[in-house]
Protein backbone atom coordinates (compact mmCIF):
# COMPACT_ATOMS: atom_id res chain seq x y z
CA UNK A 1 0.00 0.00 0.00
CA UNK A 2 2.76 2.46 0.91
CA UNK A 3 4.46 1.93 -2.43
CA UNK A 4 1.22 2.62 -4.29
CA UNK A 5 0.61 5.80 -2.33
CA UNK A 6 4.17 6.97 -2.86
CA UNK A 7 3.90 6.37 -6.62
CA UNK A 8 0.64 8.27 -6.83
CA UNK A 9 2.04 11.13 -4.79
CA UNK A 10 5.07 11.27 -7.08
CA UNK A 11 2.81 11.47 -10.15
CA UNK A 12 0.82 14.29 -8.61
CA UNK A 13 3.99 16.15 -7.69
CA UNK A 14 5.29 15.96 -11.25
CA UNK A 15 1.99 17.13 -12.71
CA UNK A 16 0.94 19.86 -10.26
CA UNK A 17 3.94 20.68 -8.14
CA UNK A 18 1.94 19.84 -5.00
CA UNK A 19 1.20 16.78 -2.90
CA UNK A 20 -2.39 15.75 -3.55
CA UNK A 21 -4.26 12.46 -3.94
CA UNK A 22 -7.51 12.31 -5.94
CA UNK A 23 -10.50 11.25 -3.84
CA UNK A 24 -11.24 8.27 -6.11
CA UNK A 25 -7.67 6.95 -5.83
CA UNK A 26 -7.60 7.55 -2.09
CA UNK A 27 -10.88 5.70 -1.54
CA UNK A 28 -9.71 2.74 -3.62
CA UNK A 29 -6.45 2.54 -1.70
CA UNK A 30 -8.28 2.71 1.62
CA UNK A 31 -10.68 -0.07 0.66
CA UNK A 32 -7.77 -2.30 -0.31
CA UNK A 33 -6.01 -1.47 2.96
CA UNK A 34 -9.11 -2.13 5.08
CA UNK A 35 -9.78 -5.51 3.45
CA UNK A 36 -6.19 -6.59 4.03
CA UNK A 37 -6.45 -5.57 7.69
CA UNK A 38 -9.58 -7.72 8.16
CA UNK A 39 -7.87 -10.81 6.79
CA UNK A 40 -6.42 -11.38 10.25
CA UNK A 41 -9.92 -11.34 11.77
CA UNK A 42 -11.11 -13.85 9.16
CA UNK A 43 -9.08 -16.51 10.98
CA UNK A 44 -11.41 -15.99 13.98
CA UNK A 45 -14.39 -16.71 11.74
CA UNK A 46 -12.89 -20.00 10.56
CA UNK A 47 -11.95 -20.98 14.11
CA UNK A 48 -15.50 -20.30 15.28
CA UNK A 49 -16.90 -22.41 12.43
CA UNK A 50 -14.54 -25.29 13.22
CA UNK A 51 -15.35 -25.19 16.94
CA UNK A 52 -19.08 -25.16 16.19
CA UNK A 53 -18.66 -28.22 13.96
CA UNK A 54 -16.72 -30.04 16.68
CA UNK A 55 -19.39 -29.15 19.24
CA UNK A 56 -22.20 -30.29 16.92
CA UNK A 57 -20.50 -33.67 16.48
CA UNK A 58 -19.24 -34.29 20.02
CA UNK A 59 -22.17 -33.08 22.15
CA UNK A 60 -25.21 -35.41 22.10
CA UNK A 61 -28.32 -33.43 21.16
CA UNK A 62 -30.47 -35.93 19.34
CA UNK A 63 -28.71 -35.49 16.00
CA UNK A 64 -29.11 -38.24 13.42
CA UNK A 65 -26.29 -40.16 11.75
CA UNK A 66 -26.86 -38.19 8.54
CA UNK A 67 -26.51 -34.95 10.47
CA UNK A 68 -23.22 -36.09 12.00
CA UNK A 69 -21.87 -37.08 8.58
CA UNK A 70 -22.89 -33.74 7.05
CA UNK A 71 -21.29 -31.82 9.91
CA UNK A 72 -18.09 -33.88 9.53
CA UNK A 73 -17.96 -32.97 5.85
CA UNK A 74 -18.32 -29.26 6.64
CA UNK A 75 -15.70 -29.57 9.37
CA UNK A 76 -13.26 -31.08 6.87
CA UNK A 77 -13.95 -28.35 4.32
CA UNK A 78 -13.42 -25.59 6.92
CA UNK A 79 -10.11 -27.13 7.99
CA UNK A 80 -8.97 -27.42 4.36
CA UNK A 81 -9.95 -23.80 3.74
CA UNK A 82 -7.98 -22.67 6.79
CA UNK A 83 -4.91 -24.62 5.58
CA UNK A 84 -5.20 -23.17 2.08
CA UNK A 85 -5.35 -19.63 3.44
CA UNK A 86 -2.44 -20.32 5.78
CA UNK A 87 -0.07 -21.63 3.10
CA UNK A 88 -1.43 -20.15 -0.14
CA UNK A 89 -2.91 -16.86 1.05
CA UNK A 90 0.38 -15.08 0.34
CA UNK A 91 1.32 -16.86 -2.84
CA UNK A 92 0.86 -16.14 -6.50
CA UNK A 93 -2.92 -16.54 -6.50
CA UNK A 94 -3.57 -14.74 -3.20
CA UNK A 95 -5.84 -12.17 -4.85
CA UNK A 96 -8.20 -14.80 -6.25
CA UNK A 97 -8.07 -16.89 -3.08
CA UNK A 98 -8.98 -13.98 -0.81
CA UNK A 99 -11.73 -12.92 -3.20
CA UNK A 100 -13.41 -16.33 -3.01
CA UNK A 101 -12.62 -17.47 0.55
CA UNK A 102 -14.96 -15.13 2.55
CA UNK A 103 -17.97 -15.87 0.35
CA UNK A 104 -17.24 -19.60 0.37
CA UNK A 105 -16.88 -19.66 4.17
CA UNK A 106 -20.18 -17.80 4.61
CA UNK A 107 -21.95 -20.10 2.13
CA UNK A 108 -20.66 -23.16 3.98
CA UNK A 109 -21.97 -21.83 7.29
CA UNK A 110 -25.41 -21.07 5.84
CA UNK A 111 -25.67 -24.45 4.09
CA UNK A 112 -24.62 -26.26 7.25
CA UNK A 113 -27.11 -24.33 9.38
CA UNK A 114 -29.99 -25.21 7.04
CA UNK A 115 -28.99 -28.87 6.60
CA UNK A 116 -28.62 -29.43 10.34
CA UNK A 117 -32.13 -28.14 10.90
CA UNK A 118 -33.50 -30.09 7.92
CA UNK A 119 -31.93 -33.39 8.98
CA UNK A 120 -32.95 -33.09 12.62
CA UNK A 121 -35.95 -35.22 13.49
CA UNK A 122 -37.77 -32.72 15.68
CA UNK A 123 -36.93 -29.04 15.23
CA UNK A 124 -37.79 -26.56 17.99
CA UNK A 125 -38.01 -22.77 17.51
CA UNK A 126 -34.76 -22.38 19.50
CA UNK A 127 -32.55 -24.85 17.64
CA UNK A 128 -29.18 -23.44 16.46
CA UNK A 129 -30.21 -19.98 17.67
CA UNK A 130 -26.87 -19.35 19.36
CA UNK A 131 -24.89 -20.11 16.21
CA UNK A 132 -27.24 -18.00 14.09
CA UNK A 133 -26.79 -15.02 16.44
CA UNK A 134 -23.01 -15.44 16.45
CA UNK A 135 -22.95 -15.80 12.68
CA UNK A 136 -24.87 -12.54 12.21
CA UNK A 137 -22.32 -10.81 14.41
CA UNK A 138 -19.23 -12.34 12.79
CA UNK A 139 -20.34 -11.44 9.25
CA UNK A 140 -19.72 -7.75 9.93
CA UNK A 141 -16.72 -8.09 12.22
CA UNK A 142 -14.53 -10.74 10.63
CA UNK A 143 -15.35 -11.20 6.93
CA UNK A 144 -12.99 -9.21 4.65
CA UNK A 145 -15.75 -7.92 2.37
CA UNK A 146 -17.05 -4.44 1.58
CA UNK A 147 -19.96 -3.50 3.82
CA UNK A 148 -21.57 -1.26 1.21
CA UNK A 149 -22.57 -4.20 -0.98
CA UNK A 150 -21.51 -7.69 -0.03
CA UNK A 151 -21.43 -7.20 3.74
CA UNK A 152 -25.05 -6.09 3.94
CA UNK A 153 -26.20 -8.87 1.60
CA UNK A 154 -24.42 -11.56 3.62
CA UNK A 155 -25.87 -10.24 6.87
CA UNK A 156 -29.39 -10.14 5.48
CA UNK A 157 -28.89 -13.58 3.96
CA UNK A 158 -27.88 -15.07 7.32
CA UNK A 159 -30.85 -13.42 9.02
CA UNK A 160 -33.41 -14.50 6.42
CA UNK A 161 -32.10 -18.06 6.07
CA UNK A 162 -32.39 -18.87 9.76
CA UNK A 163 -35.78 -17.24 10.29
CA UNK A 164 -37.32 -18.92 7.23
CA UNK A 165 -35.78 -22.30 8.12
CA UNK A 166 -37.22 -22.20 11.64
CA UNK A 167 -40.66 -21.08 10.45
CA UNK A 168 -40.73 -23.79 7.79
CA UNK A 169 -39.24 -26.70 9.77
CA UNK A 170 -40.08 -26.17 13.45
CA UNK A 171 -43.25 -27.51 15.02
CA UNK A 172 -45.92 -24.90 15.69
CA UNK A 173 -45.98 -25.50 19.45
CA UNK A 174 -47.22 -23.15 22.14
CA UNK A 175 -45.69 -19.67 22.07
CA UNK A 176 -44.19 -20.42 18.67
CA UNK A 177 -44.63 -16.93 17.25
CA UNK A 178 -43.56 -15.30 20.50
CA UNK A 179 -40.35 -17.29 20.23
CA UNK A 180 -39.93 -16.12 16.64
CA UNK A 181 -40.22 -12.50 17.75
CA UNK A 182 -37.59 -13.15 20.42
CA UNK A 183 -35.33 -14.82 17.84
CA UNK A 184 -35.66 -11.87 15.46
CA UNK A 185 -34.89 -9.39 18.24
CA UNK A 186 -31.75 -11.35 19.19
CA UNK A 187 -30.62 -11.49 15.56
CA UNK A 188 -31.23 -7.75 15.12
CA UNK A 189 -29.29 -7.01 18.31
CA UNK A 190 -26.36 -9.14 17.09
CA UNK A 191 -26.46 -7.32 13.75
CA UNK A 192 -26.46 -3.89 15.39
CA UNK A 193 -23.55 -4.83 17.66
CA UNK A 194 -21.64 -6.17 14.67
CA UNK A 195 -22.28 -2.96 12.72
CA UNK A 196 -21.16 -0.87 15.71
CA UNK A 197 -17.91 -2.84 15.96
CA UNK A 198 -17.44 -2.52 12.21
CA UNK A 199 -17.80 1.26 12.18
CA UNK A 200 -15.56 1.71 15.23
CA UNK A 201 -12.84 -0.42 13.63
CA UNK A 202 -13.26 1.38 10.30
CA UNK A 203 -12.86 4.80 11.97
CA UNK A 204 -9.64 3.62 13.59
CA UNK A 205 -8.31 2.14 10.35
CA UNK A 206 -9.21 5.24 8.34
CA UNK A 207 -7.39 7.46 10.82
CA UNK A 208 -4.29 5.24 10.66
CA UNK A 209 -4.49 5.20 6.86
CA UNK A 210 -4.71 8.99 6.61
CA UNK A 211 -1.81 9.41 9.03
CA UNK A 212 0.31 7.07 6.90
CA UNK A 213 -0.72 8.99 3.78
CA UNK A 214 0.19 12.32 5.35
CA UNK A 215 3.56 10.94 6.46
CA UNK A 216 4.31 9.76 2.93
CA UNK A 217 3.25 13.10 1.47
CA UNK A 218 5.57 14.97 3.86
CA UNK A 219 8.39 12.59 2.99
CA UNK A 220 7.87 13.13 -0.74
CA UNK A 221 7.73 16.91 -0.24
CA UNK A 222 10.97 16.87 1.72
CA UNK A 223 12.64 14.77 -0.97
CA UNK A 224 11.44 17.19 -3.65
CA UNK A 225 12.77 20.19 -1.72
CA UNK A 226 16.07 18.40 -1.12
CA UNK A 227 16.42 17.66 -4.83
CA UNK A 228 15.68 21.31 -5.64
CA UNK A 229 18.33 22.48 -3.17
CA UNK A 230 20.82 20.09 -4.72
CA UNK A 231 20.09 21.50 -8.18
CA UNK A 232 20.64 25.03 -6.88
CA UNK A 233 23.87 24.00 -5.18
CA UNK A 234 25.24 22.42 -8.36
CA UNK A 235 24.32 25.54 -10.34
CA UNK A 236 26.71 27.72 -8.31
CA UNK A 237 29.45 25.26 -7.24
CA UNK A 238 31.52 22.62 -9.02
CA UNK A 239 30.23 19.11 -8.47
CA UNK A 240 33.20 17.88 -6.41
CA UNK A 241 32.96 20.89 -4.10
CA UNK A 242 29.20 20.45 -3.72
CA UNK A 243 29.62 16.75 -2.86
CA UNK A 244 32.25 17.57 -0.25
CA UNK A 245 30.06 20.28 1.25
CA UNK A 246 27.09 17.91 1.53
CA UNK A 247 29.28 15.36 3.31
CA UNK A 248 30.56 17.96 5.75
CA UNK A 249 27.10 19.38 6.43
CA UNK A 250 25.79 15.89 7.11
CA UNK A 251 28.55 15.20 9.60
CA UNK A 252 27.91 15.36 13.35
CA UNK A 253 31.25 17.02 13.95
CA UNK A 254 30.64 20.73 14.61
CA UNK A 255 34.18 21.59 13.49
CA UNK A 256 33.16 20.89 9.89
CA UNK A 257 31.22 24.15 9.76
CA UNK A 258 34.43 26.12 10.15
CA UNK A 259 35.67 25.06 6.74
CA UNK A 260 35.83 27.58 3.88
CA UNK A 261 35.55 26.11 0.40
CA UNK A 262 37.93 27.95 -1.97
CA UNK A 263 39.55 27.14 -5.30
CA UNK A 264 42.61 28.89 -6.70
CA UNK A 265 42.71 29.52 -10.44
CA UNK A 266 45.79 30.89 -12.19
CA UNK A 267 46.25 32.38 -15.67
CA UNK A 268 42.56 33.04 -16.05
CA UNK A 269 41.78 35.41 -18.90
Amino acid sequence: MDGTIATTVGINQAGTGGVLLPDAVLDKLYQSYALKQKRVAFACYLIASILFDVWAIAVPQGQSLESIIVTSVFLTINIVLAIVLRFCGRGRFRGVIWEIAPHLAWLLAIKQLFLQLFLKGSVTPRDSLGWAVLLNFLVYVTLPVLLKYTGILLGLGSFATYVNAIIGLAKKENYFWEQQVANILLLIAATLIGLLCYFLAEAKQRRAFLEAKQGLEVKMLIEEQSAEQERLLLSVLPEHVAVKMRQDLGSTNSEQFKKIYMSRHENVR
